[in-house]
């Protein structure tokens, strides 16, 4: 396969994954170095080598399907040669998922290594390091809180691409039942890193909340990914984003629905339905240990905004009202 073909999809990849994932300034600081005559050392050159390997994989998920297509004077034709056998669409889903399985793991590896690393002078401005990770006010914030509630265990890369997700159905889901000024306070509490003696975030009277809210928002968001982003699970439990794509199945981005026959992702909205009831007769049954929500509209209009959400209704539509690709 000729780097002509090659090159414009590493190029893609690299800009729509590994940039956002690393950040411009570093990805820049990264590749002057590259071209530059000075030997690279560590920690840039294993940097480097993550962001090779990924790029690789990533290119090979994303691209497979076409790289046997060419176009020519008498149209679009297949493969490269008389001798060329051409893979069946069963093979080429086959190879699919395995390439984006396998950049599934590339991508982790490379942000657990950017981790790592992230207090090194050489990877500044790094977009998952401690001082950036502080700015997301999320209920669930990062993936050992949603391995808490979840039988499968999203990685990092997964992680980063639902945050989007995860707040849509905080709006959505979590905003309705708390009412505006508790779900302020819980958000603020986050937003302003608000410890106890343990070194955990102190909820204080709120904190028997967390756990129903936790709980409802990582199955929800699960839920959406899998559809929104098409997210598979594998047999182990792992979860990966398929860049498969099938003209003649259902569109992976259309609108999650009850009877989409996703298991996992009616798995997913029937737990998150039931954390959300148990957040729900928590706060009606001891309303009073929670100020904030007793003088809220949701308990003194007799929860008449949140005790009857239709939940089978509130997954109609899709992410992609907001935007979520």
């Amino acid at each position: 396969m000729s780097l002509a073909v090659l090159n414009p999809r590493v190029e893609d990849v690299v800009g729509k994954y590994i940039v956002p994932v690393m950040s411009e300034s570093l990805y820049e600081t990264v590749t002057a170095d590259l071209d530059s005559e000075t030997a690279i050392e560590e920690p840039t050159k294993g940097l480097i080598k993550r962001m090779r390997k990924a790029a690789v994989h990533l290119t090979m998920a994303v691209g497979a399907p076409d790289f046997n297509v060419r176009a020519s004077n008498g149209g679009f034709t297949v493969g490269e040669g008389e001798r060329v056998n051409i893979a069946s669409a069963e093979r080429v889903r086959q190879y699919v998922e395995t390439r984006s399985n396998d950049a599934q793991y590339a991508m982790d590896d490379l942000i657990a290594y950017l981790d790592k690393h992230a207090s090194d002078t050489v990877f500044i401005g790094y977009l998952g390091s401690a001082e950036q990770r502080a700015q997301y006010v999320n209920f669930v914030n990062d993936t050992a809180t949603m391995h808490k509630y979840l039988v499968t265990r999203p990685g990092r890369w997964v992680f980063e691409q639902l945050r989007t997700t995860i707040e849509y159905v905080e709006q959505k889901y979590v905003l309705p039942v708390l009412c505006d000024d508790l779900f302020a306070h819980l958000k603020n509490i986050i937003a302003e890193r608000t410890k106890g003696e343990d070194g955990n975030l102190d909820f204080g009277v709120y904190m028997p909340l967390m756990r129903h809210i936790e709980r409802a928002v990582s199955h929800y968001a699960l839920a959406y990914g899998l559809n929104e982003l098409g997210l598979k699970v594998t047999a182990d439990g792992g979860v990966y984003r398929s860049f498969y794509k099938n003209a003649n199945e259902p569109n992976q981005s259309s609108a999650p629905t009850e009877t989409s026959g996703n298991k996992q992702y009616e798995f997913n909205m029937k737990m998150g339905g039931e954390a959300l009831s148990s957040l729900k007769a928590e706060l009606m049954k001891n309303a009073t240990n929670y100020p904030l929500y007793a003088e809220s509209d949701c308990y003194v209009l007799g929860d008449k905004r949140s005790a009857h959400l239709d939940i089978e209704e509130q997954t109609k539509g899709g992410l992609n009202l907001i935007g979520v690709k």
